[in-house]
């Protein structure tokens, strides 16, 4: 059994942090400023230097802080709200994998019109 560290790791934020289905993990964010600090470096380079901050796991491959809870005080918290992005129906969201039926057996139909490719914008809800 693995015994792991608590971390609080407080961040000044510029602009509000959008919470999705898919949060923001640790890793990922430290990768993203370390990549902002040195534009240039490769994504090798970067994870080198991600690896002598944060433990990282061999034999599974991955890092030791994959996942992270956002702490609510008095003066912020959560808010429930609507986002949207643009997206288009890639061929992996088109496969029979990503679909299931919806009573008696049909299917919801999919709606392509101006093309697979077409940049839509897409509404998810988030915190």
């Amino acid at each position: 059994m693995q015994a792991f560290t608590p971390l609080r790791l407080i961040l000044k934020m510029r602009s509000p942090v959008v919470l999705t289905a898919v949060s923001p993990t640790l890793d990922g964010i430290l990768f993203e400023a370390l990549k902002q600090r040195a534009p240039g470096k490769s994504n090798l380079d970067i994870l080198s230097a991600l690896k002598e901050v944060l433990a990282f796991n061999a034999s599974l491959g991955v890092f030791h802080a994959s996942s992270m809870r956002f702490g609510v005080n008095a003066n912020t918290g959560l808010v429930a709200l609507d986002y949207y992005r643009t997206d288009y129906l890639h061929e992996g969201k088109r496969s029979s994998s990503m679909f299931s039926p919806n009573g008696k057996n049909r299917y919801k139909k999919l709606v392509v019109t101006g093309g697979p490719t077409k940049r839509r914008l897409t509404h998810r809800h988030a915190y």
